[in-house]
């Protein structure tokens, strides 16, 4: 799939003026420098909750109490969304057309790779002949994407 997108990539670039392939490869940095920046202040938050949650359960150990209404709550709360996920990934086939195709499969593929792709070449301003070949690869690649997600 990510061969294809690449792919995909490539056939979008080659519609565009060299102009317009700078301001789409500066866009595309632009969001690494963003996805990096974001996964560094999640890893960091991540890291304070956890030690907020073993400081809490050291003072909850050494008070010996029971835990609050509150950490039940939390505790119940994760295992419902767990198996809420669990339950989901067991029958992806429960939205499947009458065709046979799923429709969370196109879904997923115009939302996680289409759609990422296209909101990159906004910013270089492309002509309407331009926008339709545009439109005519993210759809050609599309379908191929749908088949090869199906089969993930």
């Amino acid at each position: 799939m990510v061969g294809l997108e690449a792919e995909m990539v490539a056939a979008m670039d080659d519609i565009l003026e060299p102009q317009q392939q700078q301001k789409v490869e500066a866009k595309r940095q632009e969001k690494e420098r963003t996805a990096a920046s974001k996964t560094l202040a999640n890893s960091t938050n991540a890291d304070k909750k956890a030690k907020q949650t073993a400081q809490r359960k050291g003072d909850a150990s050494t008070a010996n109490t029971q835990p609050s209404k509150e950490a039940a709550k939390e505790s119940t709360g994760k295992k419902a969304d767990s198996s809420k996920t669990a339950d989901s990934s067991k029958s992806p086939a429960a939205d499947t057309n009458s065709d046979g195709k799923t429709d969370a499969d196109e879904t997923i593929v115009w939302t996680m790779v289409i759609v990422p792709v296209q909101d990159e070449y906004r910013v270089c301003e492309m002509s309407d002949a331009q926008t339709m070949q545009c439109d005519k690869v993210c759809q050609s690649y599309h379908k191929e994407l749908v088949q090869l997600h199906r089969l993930v």
